[in-house]
């Protein structure tokens, strides 16, 4: 009878052990189930969205006003700590990161694209945010623009880890502890809404005055018509031929053969006296 004790007491630890694992996996398909449900309730603001998740990952994807938006949330194995990221589309081939300076900054800009960091020469930016680009030139008439400062600062005070935009999307990467903070809807649509208004701030088209006796005798890369035949004109902020507007539309951009793209930039072609000034277009 005393040799059957030790078997007695495994039987009983394994039992305790799978009884664990039932009530873990009950836990985590609660806690799943909520986060699903929180998700769901931004379809009201993110049209045409569907839900979707599985063992420490979730996923919402809809539109935003027009734009593409994508939420995921991801839990850690002990879930100590969660992460959500918010994925947005901007039309434009802009490469900007931004992390906040300070004790509690990531450093992935420093240590990944150390290469690429400069300072914007904007006070208030260069003292709070590490910021990075292949793309200097586009990014600084960005940053630059009135509101882009306060703006980013605000979004800064939400947990945020690193802005990325890259390849025509933005990526926003939010670090928390407590997963009731992070799933919540009012929150996630007050994210939404500010990353939102940033890209609205990154697309603008920027506009610049040129004398119109110099396009005269140039024509479109594109149709090759008379560059003057149209009544919108744009350039490419990266080798600054002008386009005509729907010839741009119609390229999907820059119709140079080996420009590597950059932004539209609109035309203003005036009337003014021919003075050239290094770096005019044309």
């Amino acid at each position: 009878m005393n040799s059957a004790l030790p078997w007695m007491y495994v039987c009983a630890a394994l039992g305790l052990v799978l009884l664990a694992i039932v009530l873990l996996v009950a836990r985590r398909d609660r806690r799943g189930s909520w986060i699903k449900a929180r998700l769901r309730r931004l379809r009201p603001v993110i049209v045409d969205s569907t839900v979707k998740g599985r063992q420490g990952f979730f996923r919402l994807d809809g539109r935003y006003l027009g734009r593409r938006v994508s939420i995921q949330i991801q839990l850690t194995r002990d879930s100590s700590d969660v992460f959500q990221f918010i994925y947005l589309d901007v039309p434009r081939q802009f490469h900007l990161l931004v992390e906040p300076k300070g004790p509690d900054s990531s450093r992935v800009i420093e240590v990944f694209d150390a290469s690429t960091v400069f300072r914007t020469g904007i006070a208030e930016l260069d003292q709070r945010f590490t910021i990075a680009s292949r793309r200097r030139e586009d990014c600084l008439d960005a940053l630059g623009r009135p509101g882009m400062s306060a703006l980013l600062q605000e979004l800064f005070r939400d947990r945020y880890q690193t802005l990325r935009l890259e390849n025509g999307r933005l990526e926003a990467k939010l670090w928390f502890v407590a997963l009731d903070t992070l799933t919540d809807p009012t929150a996630i649509e007050r994210r939404v809404q500010r990353l939102y208004q940033l890209c609205e701030l990154l697309v603008q088209v920027r506009v610049r005055e040129v004398d119109h006796e110099r396009l005269r005798d140039v024509t479109c890369p594109y149709c090759r018509d008379g560059i003057l035949n149209e009544p919108t004109i744009v350039a490419c902020s990266r080798c600054q031929t002008p386009h005509h507007a729907e010839c741009w539309k119609e390229a999907g951009g820059c119709a140079v053969f080996g420009c590597p793209g950059g932004d539209e930039l609109r035309l203003e072609p005036t009337q003014r006296p021919s003075v050239r000034r290094p770096g005019d277009i044309v």
